[in-house]
């Protein structure tokens, strides 16, 4: 699930999990970016990914402390290992909001030298302001902008490749969001159309408030085939990643409110062991270790995060044993990092004043103050596969236990503030510690010839949760709190022991000898407070999608057409603490969606061609786990065409 909010910004959530606990890997690589913007969307380039997979459940020990959640992967082609010219060029449009652009790839591999091979690729899009079914969402246009180049050397007992890739983004932020007093907050969550809002228009054009974000990304690589060993892989990759954000000032100021510098070095190297044979076993393993330091620095006027240095390392192992009936997986890793953040002299007094900060590990230092700590984060997994049945080899069963630890993010410990892309004032908890994690999950799945079935129940125990919690106030400004800057909601980091067990159910069936086929999922999560005793906030509500397809015949003119009816409801959020938060969670929908699309095959190339319609309805809903369903509607119908041409020819 892609959470959204207005404008098109979004993250994952896997599981109920997001954000920091979900990571992102692109090409083996851990994005790194500004963790603090629950709406913020990632700033990685989906056009260059040519495969994406997403593992659900606590993966940290392969991948590391953010993947207690879960690991969405983005994986780049693969560079040409035989001579010859590739790629692809596109276009897109989309009506809501309306805008499209263009992207072009080519990949080369020289007749003349064997094993090199490169590649170039890019794309460009803009898009006014998006509009919800009553109303416009005013300043939410957009400019993104992406570039890449590689180059390789591949052979088959070692590759070398280098890389480089920029993004860039200028994503306009809501008027909605902008308030003057606690009243106007009240009939924002209410009122269709807000008020307001109704003479809102959508413009191409971004004013304040509004952020521009690059993102820098650098990388070399090696792989090493050792004779009767297996194979030695390293990887080192630099990430810059650059987010201003412009509030609404006076005349005369031209520059950000806000700037974040975050600049991150990572290092693995990693052994695959050849598979070993042990009778009608084999025996396959990966184990490596980690480094990483990273570095924020913050030009503000105002305390957000603090100035931080953080360096980390990891070690793990990983081994299976592989039947043809059954497989068992073991694996352990330790993680270590050592923190030191820099607060400035008005933040350190006021968050010491409060109480908030850890005395054990903050001490004065120059005109402010200093907090250094030392978090170690062991994880382990056992997990077990069987196909139960020969006679149906198509059948399989299989469980997983997980132990996995996550150390606090700079902003959960620190936080101190509100941001223009960040509506509210987040207070962060010096105190909080290593969140432990131990869970476990069971999956039937059954791969038939017309019927496919997945179901998964899966259970865990956190201790010490870091919840993100909304706080109502009391004053004259309720359930707000008057700042110089206006009247703003405010949210807390707080510890607390938290159970989650949830399932999800997949039935995917082919209609024999007939071109039609059904799919239907379903996921539901539950997340209590064992602290409280009442239920965790910002969870997804129990979600419901019904797929259905009708494939028309390849002729020699085009091949895989097709035409799709989907339909998604997503129910309210009944579990939630009413007296807890600015406002009830928001009523159930239904979105309604269709797409149609083919391929036309040439000699040497092929069209791709898709139409695809989301809330064709055009339902008003607003989504639970996003700040914005305090302010607007999600954005109304739309439709959204492709139309991309891939070439390849022999060298």
């Amino acid at each position: 699930m892609l959470r959204s909010a207005a404008g098109g910004m979004g993250k994952p959530i896997i599981r109920g999990q997001v954000g920091r606990r979900s990571l992102i890997l692109v090409d083996g690589i851990r994005h790194e970016s500004q963790q603090w913007g629950l709406d913020h969307a990632p700033e990685v380039d989906p056009h260059g990914a040519g495969r994406i997979t997403v593992i659900k459940g606590a993966a940290t020990t392969r991948y590391g402390q953010r993947a207690s959640g879960g690991v969405v992967l983005l994986e780049s082609l693969p560079l040409l290992r035989t001579p010859g010219v590739g790629g692809e060029v596109g276009a897109f449009g989309s009506s809501n909001a309306l805008g499209g652009g263009g992207s072009a790839r080519v990949d080369y591999a020289p007749a003349r030298a064997r094993g090199f091979a490169m590649r170039v690729e890019g794309n460009v899009a803009r898009h006014r302001a998006a509009v919800a079914p009553d109303y416009a969402l005013a300043n939410t246009g957009s400019n993104t902008w992406n570039g890449s180049a590689r180059l390789g050397y591949l052979r088959d007992t070692f590759d070398v490749d280098v890389g480089y890739r920029i993004f860039g983004t200028r994503l306009g932020i809501c008027d909605c969001l902008a308030i003057s007093s606690p009243k106007e907050f009240s009939s924002r969550i209410g009122a269709r159309p807000p008020p307001g809002l109704a003479s809102a228009q959508a413009r191409f054009a971004i004013a304040r408030a509004e952020q521009r974000v690059t993102h820098h990304l650098a990388l070399a690589r090696a792989r090493v085939a050792i004779a009767r060993a297996g194979e030695l892989h390293a990887l080192y990759a630099f990430q810059l990643d650059d987010r201003r954000e412009y509030d609404r000032v006076r005349a005369g100021i031209s520059g950000p409110q806000l700037r974040l510098l975050l600049a991150t070095h990572t290092a693995e190297l990693h052994f695959e062991h050849r598979a070993v044979a042990l009778r009608d076993w084999s025996l396959e393993g990966i184990g490596g270790v980690t480094f990483g330091q990273q570095g924020n620095r913050i030009d503000s006027a105002t305390a957000l995060v603090p100035d931080y240095e953080q360096s980390s390392w990891g070690v793990y192992q990983v081994e299976r044993l592989v039947h043809p009936r059954a497989e068992l997986e073991v694996g352990a890793r330790y993680d270590g990092s050592h923190r030191r953040a820099d607060l400035r002299e008005r933040d350190y007094l006021g968050q010491q004043a409060t109480g908030n900060l850890d005395e054990a590990n903050c001490r004065a230092s120059g005109s402010g103050g200093v907090c250094e700590h030392d978090f170690h984060a062991p994880s382990a997994t056992v997990a077990a596969l069987v196909r139960p049945l020969a006679k149906v080899p198509e059948l399989s069963l299989a469980i997983k236990l997980d132990s996995a630890a996550r150390t606090p993010a700079v902003d959960e410990q620190f936080m101190n503030g509100a941001a223009p892309s960040f509506p509210i004032i987040g207070l962060g908890d010096g105190h909080l510690g290593v969140e432990r994690t131990w869970a476990g999950e069971t999956t039937a799945r059954y791969d038939g010839a017309w019927l496919n079935v997945e179901g998964s129940a899966y259970a865990s125990y956190v201790d010490d949760y870091i919840a993100f919690t909304p706080e109502p106030q009391e004053g004259p400004c309720a359930p707000l709190t008057c700042t110089i800057r206006g009247p703003f909601a405010v949210f807390e980091f707080r510890a607390t022991d938290a159970r989650f067990y949830g399932g999800e159910l997949r039935v995917d069936l082919q209609a024999p000898r007939l071109p039609l086929s059904l799919s239907a999922t379903g996921a539901w999560v539950r997340a209590l407070d064992l602290t409280s005793r009442g239920f965790l906030p910002l969870i997804p509500a129990d979600r419901y999608v019904v797929v259905g397809r009708w494939s028309w015949p390849d002729t020699r003119a085009s091949a895989h057409g097709y035409l799709e009816l989907n339909g998604t409801f997503v129910a309210r959020q009944h579990r939630a603490e009413l007296m807890q938060d600015f406002a009830p969670p928001p009523r159930g929908y239904v979105l309604l969606g269709a797409a149609i699309g083919a391929e036309f095959p040439g000699d040497h190339h092929v069209v791709h061609t898709s139409l695809v319609g989301t809330n064709l309805l055009n339902a008003g809903y607003r989504e639970y786990t996003s700040l914005s369903r305090y302010f607007a509607d999600e954005p109304g119908w739309a439709l959204q065409l492709r139309l991309s041409i891939e070439f390849a020819v022999a060298g």
